[in-house]
């Protein structure tokens, strides 16, 4: 028997649900760090630069430290 493609209905559905799936995942973690989902976004694109206090709630979210959840290369590059 050989595998069909997917159409494009079933691709965009398919891409439909990893956008709700990874807005919700935003959702969750603004949630649980006290923020928006917006500024999650806006971090994670790089519109937005996290505070100390939100990058040390964010990085203990995930049971991490702030420079493994964090790319600080170029502050140290500045120093």
């Amino acid at each position: 028997m050989v595998a069909q493609r997917p159409g494009p209905q079933a691709l965009l559905a398919c891409g439909a649900l990893r956008s709700r799936a990874a807005l919700l995942a935003q959702a969750l973690l603004a949630d649980a760090v006290g923020t928006t989902r917006q500024t999650i976004t806006s971090i994670e694109v790089g519109r937005h630069t996290a505070s100390l206090p939100l990058a040390h709630k964010i990085a203990r979210y995930f049971g991490l430290t702030i420079e493994e959840v964090f790319d600080l290369s170029e502050i140290d590059e500045e120093l």
